[in-house]
Formats: C-alpha cells, sequence, structure tokens
C-alpha cells in the first residue's frame, strides 16, 4: 500500500490538487469577482474607515461552520484587552446567533468567499484597508488566524497583559508568537504583528498585491507564508514570545531550584521518548533529595520512566528548536511557559496522541481557573473529530490536503502499528 501510494497515488493526487486549485482560481476571475468583490460586510464599518483613529488593528481569519466557536469567542475578547480593533474575516457564512456574539468584540464582521484559505483573507483585507485609508493612524497590524485552540483562563488573561505590554515596549518591527527553522526560517503566519514601517513599505504591498490566493495548502505555505519571510519580514528584527531557547531557560531556572524533578514525559513528542532514554540525567541518580515533579499527574509522572528530567530537556529543547515548534513544542509551551494557544493538528500530524492531549487538557483547566464553561468539551471534540495520523492510511486525497503527504511519501508501514494481523 505504501509503495503504491508512493510511485502512483501520490504523483497523480498531487497534480489534482494543483489543478482543482487553478480551476477554482480562474473560475472566480471568470465571474469576475476579484479581491475587491469577494466580501458581505455583516456589520460595522465597511468599505470606509470608522471615523475615530485606530492604533492597533488585527485581521482575524477565520474558517468553521455558521456557528462561531468558544475558542474563537475567547480569542477576539482577548485582542480586545489586549488594545486591538479587531476585524473578523470569515471564509463562509456566519449565523445571526453568531453575528450577535462576536458584535461587542469585534469593529467588523465580513463574510467572504472561501478561496485561498486565511492568507487569502489576509490578501483581500489588507489590500482593502491600504485602498480606503484604514491604516493611516495604525501602529500595528495584526495577521491571525483560528488554526490554535484559544485555551482561555488565568493563561489567557496574562496573554492579553503581556501581548499590550510588548507591542508598547520592544523596538522590533515584528512580533510573532512562534518561528520554524525547517527548511527555511520563516515566521508562522497564525499569529504575526508588524509595525507601520513594515505595512507601508513598497515591497509588502506589492507581496500581497501579486500574491495569488489558491485553495491550496502548499501553495499558501511556500508562497505566502514562507516567501513573506523570505522576501520581507527576515529584514526586520522580529520579538518572538514563545521559543525552544524560553524552554531551556525554564528548566535551567527549574535546576538550580532543586524543588522539582522535572515535567511529566506526556507533553513531549511521542517521537522523543527514545531521545530522552539516551540523554543521561544526574538528577535521576539522586532524585530522593527532590519533592516531586512539577506536575502531578499521579502514578503516570512519579518515578523515573514518566519524567523528563530537567537537566534532559534542556538539549531536548535544542533538538526541537530544528523542528516546527508550533507543533513540537505545542503541549511544553503552555505547560512551563503559559502560552494559552495549542494547534490543532498536533494528534492529526502524529506528533502527540489523544491520550496525551487528554491529559494535557486536563491538567492545563485544572491549573487555570476561570476558563469558558464549555471549552474544555470544545477542543476536545475537535481533537477527537479528526482522528490521528493512522485514521487517514486509507484515505489518500485527504491525507494530502491535510499536510500528511506533503513530500508524496504517504503514510509509511513502519509507522502502522502491528497487533499480529500482518507479517514483518
Amino acid at each position: 500500500m505504501y509503495l503504491i501510494t508512493r510511485l502512483l497515488v501520490a504523483p497523480f493526487l498531487r497534480f489534482e490538487y494543483y489543478l482543482g486549485a487553478w480551476l477554482e482560481f480562474f473560475g472566480f476571475l471568470l465571474k469576475a469577482q476579484t479581491w475587491s468583490r469577494r466580501f458581505t460586510c455583516r456589520f460595522g464599518p465597511w468599505p470606509l474607515p470608522p471615523s475615530s483613529n485606530i492604533s492597533r488593528l488585527a485581521i482575524f481569519a477565520a474558517f468553521h461552520g455558521p456557528e462561531v466557536s468558544l475558542s474563537n469567542l475567547g480569542y477576539v475578547s482577548c485582542l480586545k484587552n489586549a488594545g486591538f480593533q479587531v476585524l473578523y474575516v470569515h471564509n463562509g457564512p456566519i449565523s445571526s446567533s453568531s453575528v450577535a456574539q462576536l458584535q461587542p468584540l469585534c469593529l467588523a464582521l465580513l463574510e467572504r468567499v472561501n478561496l485561498g484559505q486565511d492568507l487569502g483573507s489576509y490578501k483581500d483585507t489588507f489590500l482593502h484597508l491600504q485602498r480606503f485609508g484604514w491604516l493611516q493612524s495604525v501602529e500595528w497590524l495584526l495577521f491571525c488566524n483560528d488554526s490554535l485552540h484559544f485555551l482561555g483562563g488565568n493563561a489567557g488573561s496574562e496573554f492579553s497583559v503581556l501581548l499590550d505590554e510588548q507591542l508598547s515596549l520592544i523596538e522590533e518591527p515584528v512580533l510573532a508568537i512562534n518561528d520554524n527553522l525547517q527548511f527555511w526560517r520563516h515566521i508562522q503566519s497564525f499569529f504575526v504583528a508588524v509595525r507601520s514601517e513594515v505595512f507601508i513599505s513598497p515591497d509588502f504591498f506589492h507581496f500581497w498585491r501579486s500574491y495569488l490566493p489558491l485553495s491550496h495548502r502548499y501553495h499558501a505555505i511556500n508562497h505566502g507564508e514562507v516567501r513573506l519571510s523570505l522576501s520581507i519580514l527576515n529584514n526586520f528584527p522580529c520579538k518572538l514570545l514563545y521559543t525552544s531557547y524560553d524552554i531551556a531557560n525554564f528548566a535551567l531556572e527549574a535546576l538550580v531550584d532543586k524543588s522539582s524533578l522535572g515535567v511529566s514525559r506526556l507533553f513531549i513528542p511521542k517521537a522523543c521518548h527514545a531521545i530522552v532514554d539516551n540523554i543521561t540525567s544526574r538528577i535521576s541518580q539522586g532524585f530522593a533529595s527532590y519533592d516531586k515533579p512539577i506536575l502531578d499527574l499521579s502514578p503516570v509522572t512519579v518515578g523515573g520512566s514518566g519524567c523528563v528530567y530537567w537537566d534532559q530537556l534542556i538539549p531536548l529543547a535544542g533538538i526541537l528548536e530544528g523542528t516546527n515548534v508550533s507543533h513540537s513544542c505545542a503541549l511544553l509551551f503552555p505547560v512551563l511557559l503559559g502560552m494559552p494557544f495549542v494547534k490543532k493538528d498536533i494528534c492529526r500530524h502524529n506528533v502527540f496522541s489523544l491520550l496525551q492531549v487528554r491529559y494535557f487538557l486536563d491538567f492545563y483547566f485544572r491549573v487555570n481557573p476561570n476558563t469558558e464553561p464549555g471549552l474544555f468539551s470544545e477542543i476536545l471534540r475537535s481533537f477527537e473529530s479528526q482522528g490521528s495520523y493512522l485514521s487517514y492510511c486509507f484515505r489518500p486525497r485527504v491525507a494530502l490536503r491535510k499536510g500528511l503527504m506533503y513530500r508524496g511519501f504517504g503514510i509509511p508501514l513502519a509507522a502502522m502499528p502491528n497487533y499480529g494481523n500482518r507479517n514483518n
């Protein structure tokens, strides 16, 4: 199955995916539906700007059903508390009840034709803002989307304060949650704020003017997210809010403090357990002098087998630095650094198991009071509905479009567990 997928099926599916994206794009052109005609305003000033000045403006690109999620409502509320006026751009129709929920939180709500995913939303909205003079008084322009769950609670409130402080104090003209060193160093497009010196530059405008909003995952990554960083954002100093270096610093401080052993293995990628086993720990040789692991999830964290010791986590953070940290550190960032976000596809991409995510959510909502009722169930259902990596073994078309066959090799035999029903 793996060889057939690799040699025959994957090339055909890649061609079909690109062809379908281009045909859809040309279909919109034939209807004369350009970037200036893809919006329907549900409330708020549009297309002309409001009479009052705006210093911080956020473009929030969303894609969900007609009903807005609790996660998105909390996310938008957090941005509002950080001083942002939010343009909520939904790729598809949205219900009247959701409009009523979003109206107190957003400056405007726009329904958009679903073309080009989140990068397409960024393009269309930015060109509108530039054309109609919205950006004249704006100091910070934020591009963000709902590819992350907003976890809320005390950590969410603290993040809004942190974001407000950082935007007021930092000298860097670019601020982002994470970057990615894989293949090319690029800033993750799900949350990046740029100061006026960046977004008024001719290069920035030219990038969005020339970007083709294809509904194609790899086009959006390579020609959108990566190209934006390589051609523009990497030329400016950037402040990152959460990095593997911060995880290593946390571990170093905890190592000096000697009040805990380490962190549960449930919060590191499942592929890293063997790596940790090969990192010698001095703490494990004399842990009787320590109290207990920092995260007490009962028997799974007690003892060496359930714990990544602090002196192991420091080199592990250096290894994770070269990965997509928004995935590989998806649970460590909230647990150790208080980041109130988690990527939605970490189970689907085989980084964490559903069991790990369940334990993580149980821990997070236990230590972060004041969370929205029902948010725990909503997020857990989202992960469970996607399934795991192996859920896509016999769905190659879906796997390709979800990013599980980026190089066209499908799901290898080695990734499939053997429960006695096949020969090795």
